[in-house]
């Protein structure tokens, strides 16, 4: 749910998102 703050599974999915 955080932009890239934090290296979680749901964060990592968000993360490669542009």
């Amino acid at each position: 749910m955080l932009p890239r703050a934090k290296p979680r599974p749901s964060t990592v999915v968000i993360a490669p998102v542009p």
